[in-house]
């Protein structure tokens, strides 16, 4: 079978760039509105490729999905977050599903990753490092770049995961690049390494609540904030010397505490 070259040249009365090629099956066919004509130049190689590997018969489902733009998975995505969404709040999935597909796209933007072939760790790893040091640049694109939060990092991260999971699923692609290991959750890691309050850091705490209304507690309701200040902070202590769970604390009761020999005794919980 013999090769193509192909050849790209400028849209009519347009501002784009047009591509004509030879599909393996259907023979010269014609891809209008490419923005630029190394986009062009691109599609036509990739589309020759795709022709000479058809010919050979090495070609494959996956193959023909990394060369698609990235734009059309997302757009599948996003219709898959719609059809698995459950919930009864029809609001809240919409805005859930817009904005993941949002992030996926600003994304896919600072990364230029333009097929799934570009999604790499390294370029998932940069690109998080970057809005946490402020150098990727806001969605809107308004104003300077400043440095986001653990928080939106993590957001961002979990919709990549969920992005990838997808294209593997679906067969988009035929092995993940990233993973819960590889992209971990910046704030699972932190907190693993936190190091635990001292004696004298939980004083310091506990004392802090009380201080703060006398301080700056409107003086109408001050009495009444002081009694809440004053639970707090025994909570807070009773949880570090006694090393209750959060579940006993909530259900703690006067009768468990012996005052005279000074043990608090937590019964089982109710069956």
């Amino acid at each position: 079978m013999r090769d193509w070259t192909g050849s790209v040249f400028r849209t009519a009365g347009q501002d784009t760039f047009s591509a004509k090629w030879k599909d393996h099956a259907k023979g010269w066919r014609k891809t209008l509105g490419f923005a630029t004509k190394t986009d062009a130049n691109d599609f036509v190689a990739d589309k020759r490729t795709e022709y000479r590997r058809r010919a050979r018969g090495d070609w494959s489902e996956a193959d023909e999905h990394a060369r698609t733009p990235i734009a059309e998975h997302v757009e599948a995505f996003e219709r898959f977050i719609a059809g698995r969404s459950r919930r009864r709040n029809d609001t809240r999935d919409d805005k859930h599903r817009k904005l993941t597909a949002a992030r996926m796209r600003h994304a896919f933007e600072q990364m230029k990753v333009r097929n799934l072939r570009g999604l790499t760790l390294d370029a998932c790893v940069d690109f998080l490092a970057g809005l946490l040091a402020g150098t990727a640049t806001k969605p809107t694109g308004k104003g300077d770049s400043k440095p986001s939060s653990i928080a939106t990092r993590n957001d961002y991260a979990q919709a990549l995961r969920m992005f990838v999971a997808f294209c593997v699923r679906t067969e988009r692609l035929l092995r993940s690049p990233i993973d819960e290991h590889t992209l971990p959750d910046l704030e699972a890691v932190d907190r693993k390494r936190r190091p635990a309050l001292t004696a004298e850091q939980v004083a310091l705490l506990v004392a802090a609540g009380p201080q703060r209304v006398l301080q700056r507690g409107p003086k109408a309701t001050r009495v009444n904030q002081l009694v809440i200040a004053h639970r707090r902070a025994l909570t807070v202590a009773i949880a570090f010397y006694t090393g209750l769970r959060n579940s006993e604390l909530a259900r703690l009761s006067w009768s468990w505490l012996d005052l005279r020999e000074r043990v608090l005794t937590v019964p089982p919980p109710a069956s």
